[in-house]
């Protein structure tokens, strides 16, 4: 069992033992505590991908890149067959078609009949086919709102003001505000480079005029970087362990050497993200092993060796209807290897410009899956 899968336990079983039963938004039913901290080992690009059941990697990572694209509809992710927000979005299109249909207004285009001769909104798979062929659709359907890339890398601030025609010969002019796109994540990057020693680099999803202004809120709302230097016998345990990983030998009489030619980074990457409320059966495997890329490449793109990803959350729970999965995920042992993560940045001058094809996840072995219904 790796590190990843022993702390995952203990939240489990924390929850299970300490956890208060609460009603939910979904109706669904949870067991929550309120506070709760892990942390996970990273060293060397490894991912806390659970190995007690199978997260799916695929999912992760693109959903990773569309949040780095800005994107804020599921086409993208439609496309490349990522069913993970199709819920959200499905939901708020059958209640409009279904109020287009009582209303007799609905868009033959968008409904179908059925072998009664009535008609019913598009099932989610067809909805999420729909999705991916269809730019119209999509364009109506397939937007969840503004959050998380959109935050990350198209925050909207109000920079200043400026005066612009009014039409009205009285006045001349009327006074707007100016909004100016910023990108949080280049931000930090740049900081990194320029002063890793800054308390200031984070990147926040929450913005109170826009929260509700999506198909859910964010869950994870913020993430914040820290960068420190490695100590000499630090340095080079974590050279030898990548050498290890790429099938090198080093030599180590002439570790300085090695060091100095490969230039190998002085510093290492921390991350630490918050949650103001999280899914423990389904949330939080996804979520440590997307922060876990994260870290990774951006660890990649300002000379650093990832450490660690933590994760704070508020809202901590476990569905009613997950706790038999999860009791049986627990009497599984897993494997006792963290996989870990290639790179490629030749095609990529930017963290932006990565491609799914320019990851390749090493040595992920891991038990069967577990199902377990989302609750949306």
């Amino acid at each position: 069992m790796t590190q990843a899968d022993i702390e995952y336990k203990k939240l489990v079983e924390r929850v299970l033992s300490e956890g208060v039963v609460k009603g939910d938004r979904t109706g669904t039913g949870t067991m929550q505590v309120f506070g709760h901290m892990s942390r996970y080992d990273c060293k060397n690009d490894r991912l806390p991908l659970l190995t007690t059941k199978n997260v799916h990697f695929k999912s992760v990572l693109y959903e990773l890149l569309w949040f780095l694209r800005g994107d804020t509809n599921i086409q993208y992710l439609c496309k490349n067959g990522v069913t993970i927000w199709d819920e959200w979005p499905y939901k708020q299109y059958v209640q409009s078609i279904n109020k287009d249909i009582d209303n007799q207004s609905a868009d033959a285009s968008e409904i179908v009949s059925t072998e009664h001769g009535l008609m019913r909104a598009f099932d989610i798979k067809e909805f999420a086919k729909h999705i991916a062929e269809d730019d119209l659709f999509a364009k109506k359907y397939g937007d969840i709102g503004k959050v998380y890339g959109k935050q990350w890398v198209r925050w909207e601030a109000v920079t200043g003001n400026k005066m612009i025609p009014s039409g009205n010969h009285a006045i001349g002019a009327t006074e707007v505000p100016v909004v100016e796109e910023i990108n949080q994540l280049k931000n930090a990057i740049q900081t990194l480079k320029s002063n890793p020693d800054s308390r200031r680099i984070l990147v926040s999803a929450w913005y109170p005029g826009q929260v509700e202004k999506a198909s859910l809120p964010p869950c994870h709302y913020m993430y914040q970087f820290c960068s420190t230097v490695m100590d000499p016998r630090e340095r080079i345990n974590a050279y030898i362990d990548q050498c290890k990983q790429a099938g090198i030998i080093p030599d180590l009489g002439k570790m300085e050497e090695e060091l100095e030619l490969a230039a190998f980074p002085t510093r290492k990457l921390s991350l630490l993200f918050n949650m103001r409320s999280v899914d423990i059966g389904l949330g939080w495997p996804f979520d440590i092993a997307s922060f876990g890329i994260l870290l990774a490449m951006v660890a990649r793109y300002t000379n650093h060796v990832t450490n660690e990803v933590i994760i704070a959350s508020a809202d901590t729970h476990i569905y009613l209807n997950h706790v038999e999965p999860l009791k049986e995920q627990m009497q599984r042992t897993g494997f006792p290897d963290q996989p870990w993560m290639k790179i490629n940045t030749a095609n990529a001058p930017t963290i932006f410009d990565l491609k799914f094809e320019d990851f390749e996840l090493v040595g992920y072995k891991r038990d069967a899956p577990i199902k377990m219904d989302i609750s949306v």
